[in-house]
C-alpha cells in the first residue's frame, strides 16, 4: 500500500524542492545507491531518483538495484517536458508495506510515512492545486503553463488544467 502526490516542478521549482530535502538531512540517489548532488539532479536526463533519510534501510535486489518496494525511501519521480509544449508529471511515491518471501504483510516503519507528509505538506503549501484538485503545480512550472502555452499533462492525450 503506497502514497503519492502528483505534481509539475521545473527549473526554480526543483532546485527549491532539491534544497528542502537537503534541510531535511536528506539525500537523493540513483538506482544503485549512488549519492547524488543536487547539480547531479538538476543537469540528469533521469527522470527517478530516491530520498533517503538517514534511517533509511536500503535492500539491493540480486542484480545490484534497489528494491524499492522493500526499501526505507522516497521515489522522486521528475516532472519532465516533453516534445509540443507537453509537460509530464512528477510524483512523490512511499511504499508503506509490502510482502516479504514468507507472503506475509509486512509494514514499514512509521516515520517513513512521517517523512513522506512532511514532503507532501510541503508541496501542497507551496503549489496550486489544479481544477480536478490531483495534480500541483510550482511557480516555474505555472508560468509556462499561465504565459507559454505548455500544456501539464496526467496521461498523453489527458491534460490538467489550472486557475
Amino acid at each position: 500500500m503506497g502514497n503519492q502526490i502528483r505534481f509539475f516542478m521545473l527549473n526554480k521549482d526543483e532546485k527549491e524542492f532539491i534544497k528542502l530535502i537537503e534541510e531535511f538531512g536528506d539525500t537523493l540517489v540513483d538506482n544503485m545507491g549512488k549519492v547524488l548532488s543536487s547539480e547531479d539532479i538538476i543537469n540528469s536526463n533521469r527522470s527517478i531518483f530516491y530520498i533517503l533519510s538517514q534511517q533509511s534501510k536500503i535492500v539491493y535486489s540480486s542484480n545490484g538495484f534497489i528494491d524499492v518496494l522493500i526499501s526505507d525511501l522516497i521515489e522522486y519521480s521528475r516532472s519532465m517536458i516533453r516534445n509540443q509544449n507537453q509537460v509530464q508529471y512528477g510524483r512523490l511515491w512511499v511504499e508503506t508495506k509490502y510482502f516479504n518471501t514468507l507472503g506475509q504483510n509486512v509494514s514499514k516503519d512509521k516515520w517513513l510515512s512521517n517523512k513522506y507528509n512532511a514532503y507532501k505538506k510541503w508541496i501542497e503549501k507551496q503549489y496550486k492545486i489544479s481544477k480536478c484538485r490531483d495534480f500541483y503545480i510550482g511557480t516555474a512550472a505555472y508560468n509556462l503553463y499561465k504565459y507559454e502555452g505548455y500544456k501539464m499533462m496526467a496521461t498523453p492525450v489527458l491534460e490538467v488544467e489550472f486557475e
